[in-house]
């Protein structure tokens, strides 16, 4: 849903210039968050499989993810 701006004393064109620009910013930084949730998810599914795959944890241990910004922590009994 497109917003509308009203402007006082801003002709048509630059109100529907205002109105694009903050349509198209906000799809990119919607195609952003997008990126960088599908990044982590990638990111979790790898590690877990990385640590289930030490052959110092029992098989089929819960291993738990926590990802703080872009630091990923893993909590295992080891």
């Amino acid at each position: 849903m497109l917003p509308y701006i009203n402007l006082i004393n801003i002709n048509n064109n630059t109100r529907i210039v205002n109105i694009l620009d903050w349509t198209v910013k906000e799809k990119c930084n919607n195609d952003i968050d997008a990126n960088i949730e599908a990044i982590c998810e990638t990111n979790v599914r790898a590690i877990t499989g990385m640590v289930a795959s030490f052959s110092n944890i029992p098989a089929g241990f819960t291993v738990a993810i926590n990802v703080e910004g872009d630091v990923s922590v893993i909590f295992a009994k080891i």
